[in-house]
């Protein structure tokens, strides 16, 4: 199927069966019809959040970067609208 859209692909960069490919941190089932972050995004956005929570004041550049990361896995999973208000918070400060 990348081939098809003209997207090039790297072998060592993918990972997955025949129903499914990791592209980008998103895994792209086929088979399910569905898109869903991998574990490791996960992972890696949990440990973001953890460090933005263990601290009482964040920098602007650490705040931009969770609410990027969040943008990604809404994309995926769903909740716009609560990417809207953290966007909002943003242009706020």
């Amino acid at each position: 199927m990348v081939e098809v859209l003209g997207i090039p692909l790297v072998r060592e960069k993918t990972d997955g069966h025949d129903t499914y490919i990791i592209f980008l941190g998103i895994e792209v089932d086929s088979a399910a019809g569905e898109c869903r972050l991998s574990k490791d995004k996960v992972s890696t956005f949990i440990d973001s959040i953890d460090d933005c929570l263990r601290h009482k004041k964040a920098a602007m550049q650490q705040f931009q970067t969770l609410v990027g990361q969040l943008n990604l896995a809404l994309r995926i999973i769903y909740g716009r609208l609560f990417l809207k208000i953290l966007s909002q918070g943003i242009v706020s400060c």
